[in-house]
């Protein structure tokens, strides 16, 4: 694990509030951990004391769609409690049209 990944898998240990938890989950879209980001949304509520909004599931949905991970991104769209907005479509499309999943994208367009 590179030096910049050790950094941030130590900030990971404090506690945010709701834009710091943000931007935490907007860093793993440029670093190889993915599903660190996931975690730490799903670890907001209960250990940062912060529930999550509509930026917060965008993020997720993000970080789905850009790891090539479609399938958990539409199943993350379709759990969320807060209906899902236009920024957590396009973010499931264009994941659609880079990693050429034309039938997973024609199943909610």
């Amino acid at each position: 694990m590179g030096m910049e990944n050790k950094h941030f898998f130590s900030l990971r240990k404090r506690y945010y509030h709701e834009s710091s938890l943000i931007l935490l989950l907007l860093l793993v879209f440029y670093l190889p951990v993915a599903i660190q980001g996931v975690q730490i949304f799903n670890s907001m509520s209960r250990k940062h004391h912060v529930e999550p909004d509509a930026k917060h599931y965008s993020c997720v949905v993000n970080i789905y769609s850009r790891a090539g991970r479609l399938d958990e991104a539409y199943e993350f769209i379709q759990r969320m409690l807060i209906g899902p907005t236009a920024i957590d479509w396009k973010a499931l499309l264009g994941g659609c049209r880079v990693y050429k999943r034309v039938e997973l994208a024609e199943n909610f367009s």
